[in-house]
């Protein structure tokens, strides 16, 4: 992919993970985590993937209201971010990251008081949120692997030809 189509594909992934974010998905339903993980393959760059996930959470967090555990939310997306530039398997990457976002996140929610009156109780009500955290970072995963894979696929001339008939 050339440079224009690189810088214009991030443009654009950030764009719409910032709409994503203010109009808001299903709870639990995001492409972050997907996001986190997949960027570093197409930017080449894992400081760079990780500054742009923790930049549209920012962003959209001061819009959206602050809260007490976003310090633990950006370093575990830079983290995904990080292990996703250095894996090779796309979806176990994805599989531990929504497992390590499980045990930190729920942790945090016990320690601040939000949690139920024991740390496992906390982690079981949880698991329902965070399975559909799971299916959606695999959803998007697989999404982005798969066309990724197809646009590796064709030459762009003849993807501007396809799609103009």
């Amino acid at each position: 992919m050339n440079k224009y189509k690189l810088i214009q594909s991030v443009v654009f992934l950030f764009i719409g993970l910032f709409l994503i974010r203010l109009i808001g998905l299903p709870a639990n339903f995001t492409p972050i985590i997907a996001v986190a993980v997949f960027l570093p393959r197409i930017i080449k760059n894992t400081y760079l993937a990780m500054l742009f996930v923790i930049t549209v959470m920012m962003l959209t967090d001061f819009m959206l209201g602050l809260y007490d555990g976003m310090l633990w939310t950006y370093l575990l997306l830079a983290l995904f971010s990080f292990f996703g530039g250095l894996q090779k398997n796309l979806y176990l990457t994805g599989i531990v990251s929504v497992l390590a976002w499980h045990l930190v996140i729920n942790f945090f929610v016990f320690i601040s008081g939000h949690g139920t009156l024991s740390l496992a109780m906390t982690y079981a009500q949880a698991i329902p949120f965070d399975a559909r955290l799971l299916f959606s970072t695999l959803l998007f995963l697989a999404s982005f692997d798969y066309s990724q894979r197809y646009l590796e696929g064709l030459p762009w001339h003849n993807l501007k030809n396809i799609l103009s008939n």
